[in-house]
C-alpha cells in the first residue's frame, strides 16, 4: 500500500504540486504520451489498481452485483465496497473517466 511521508509539506506547496500534476496530466497530446508517464509514474501493482477500481465503477455503475464484479475482476467484496461509498458521495471522476471511454 502506498506511504504518505511523515514529514508534511505547507499546504501551499502541496496545492502547487497538486496543480502541476494536474497539468502535466492535461497536458499530454496523446494515449502514448500518457501511458509513458504512467508507466514511469506508478509500480506495475499500483497501475493495476487503479484500473480495477475504475472497472468496479463501470460495472457498478451497470448495475452488476458484489459477486460477479469480484469474480470477474478478482477484487474482495470490500474493494467493491469502498469503490461504491465513493461512486455515492462523489464519484464524478469515475463517471467521466468511464463516459470517456464509451
Amino acid at each position: 500500500m502506498p506511504q504518505v511521508s511523515k514529514n508534511p509539506i505547507p499546504k501551499e506547496t502541496e496545492k502547487k504540486i497538486r496543480k502541476a500534476f494536474t497539468k502535466a496530466l492535461v497536458d499530454f497530446r496523446s494515449e502514448k504520451e500518457m501511458e509513458r508517464y504512467i508507466f514511469d509514474l506508478l509500480t506495475p501493482t499500483e497501475r493495476i489498481m487503479l484500473a480495477k477500481r475504475l472497472a468496479i465503477a463501470a460495472l457498478l455503475i451497470e448495475g452488476l452485483p458484489y459477486r460477479e464484479i469480484a469474480e470477474r475482476i478478482k477484487v474482495s467484496t470490500a474493494t467493491i465496497g469502498r469503490v461504491k461509498l465513493w461512486l455515492g458521495t462523489a464519484g464524478d471522476g469515475y463517471r467521466l473517466a468511464i463516459k470517456k471511454i464509451k
